[in-house]
């Protein structure tokens, strides 16, 4: 069974994502903090240390956990937030 989360479900600020909770996916911290950096990056309210680049969000390893986001469906977000930052 898999439950449809906005990614602004836990207290985190409204996005434009929405993923399928199932056993095994992306940590949901993880996933919310590399969105919220991205937000603030495209929004020019980023400080330096939250500052992302795309070649970062390539990067980054995101930790499987229990009750976690749909991998694909978070791999196409982010494919996404590249293709954004990169226009911006």
């Amino acid at each position: 069974m898999r439950d449809r989360h906005l990614v602004d479900d836990v207290n985190e600020p409204a996005s434009r994502y929405a993923f399928d909770v199932v056993m095994r996916g992306y940590d949901r911290h993880l996933v919310h903090d590399l969105l919220q950096r991205v937000e603030k990056t495209l929004t020019g309210t980023a400080n330096e240390l939250e500052r992302i680049t795309p070649d970062a969000i390539r990067m980054a390893k995101l930790k499987v956990a229990f009750r976690g986001y749909h991998r694909s469906q978070v791999d196409a977000a982010l494919l996404d937030c590249v293709r954004r930052l990169e226009k911006a």
